[in-house]
């Protein structure tokens, strides 16, 4: 059993995500952690990322082919995974072994952390503006797929089989009475940059129809690059087939 799964989800292969991922490799071997990394690909060529690096020792690579949004990314990862413990980081964003003990360090009282990128002080007001909007899930501010966070894959695997999650993940395993936490990033050693949204689907109605939602199941078409057998067929995850009713991340 390993010990920790690294998800890197990204849209385009480019050489920025292949010194990300080496990078990130040598971290994690200096850490003796039993880990391995996972390369979700959102791209559209499936063909972008180099075979070689695919097949390195504790490499891995899942091709998401339809839909291309960052829930699937996230729900394929998580059913392929095998590490107790998840931990998320931005195409391009790698992060020193300082951050990655802070957030192992978080979720030893915690079970889905989010890393803050801002280091602004916070008046009485944006405080309770942003508890706010947090227990609202913050549809209109956070994009987990912007940013640093660790789970454990356990309350990742208990989540709904629908769209949406780049912004209403901490909702979510919140009310699957889990813990989250929103961490300062000078707390956990860093200071990490935001990235780019992934593209995803949103709508209010996604949440307000959720069981009628249950409804509307599709397939996710998707493999591992390598694997001798396929993985779990049977995934299937909600998504509106209306573009007019789709939003990006």
């Amino acid at each position: 059993m390993r010990q920790l799964s690294l998800f890197i989800p990204y849209t385009d292969w480019n050489d920025s995500i292949r010194q990300q991922v080496e990078s990130m490799d040598d971290v994690l071997r200096s850490m003796n952690v039993r880990s391995e990394i996972i390369l979700l690909s959102l791209a559209a060529d499936c063909q972008d990322t180099p075979t070689g690096l695919a097949q390195r020792e504790g490499i891995r690579r899942v091709e998401i082919r339809r839909p291309r949004t960052y829930s699937s990314a996230l729900f394929c990862g998580t059913q392929v995974a095998e590490g107790e413990l998840v931990i998320h980081l931005p195409a391009e964003c790698s992060i020193p072994d300082s951050v990655l003990r802070g957030v192992l360090q978080q979720l030893i009282q915690q079970d889905l952390v989010l890393v803050s990128t801002s280091d602004n002080q916070a008046s009485a007001v944006s405080v309770v503006s942003d508890w706010i909007q947090r227990r609202m899930g913050n549809p209109a501010r956070l994009d987990v797929s912007r940013l640093i966070w660790g789970a454990r894959r356990e309350a990742l695997t208990r989540l709904p089989q629908i769209q949406g999650l780049s912004r209403g993940l901490p909702l979510l395993v919140g009310m699957l009475g889990y813990r989250v936490a929103y961490c300062a990033s000078p707390v956990i050693g860093g200071q990490p940059n935001q990235a780019s949204p992934l593209p995803d689907c949103w709508s209010w109605k996604d949440w307000a129809g959720h069981r009628w939602l249950q409804q509307r199941w599709t397939q996710v078409d998707f493999s591992e690059v390598g694997a001798s057998t396929n993985i779990l067929p049977d995934l299937r995850v909600a998504f509106f087939e209306d573009e007019s009713r789709r939003k990006a991340g």
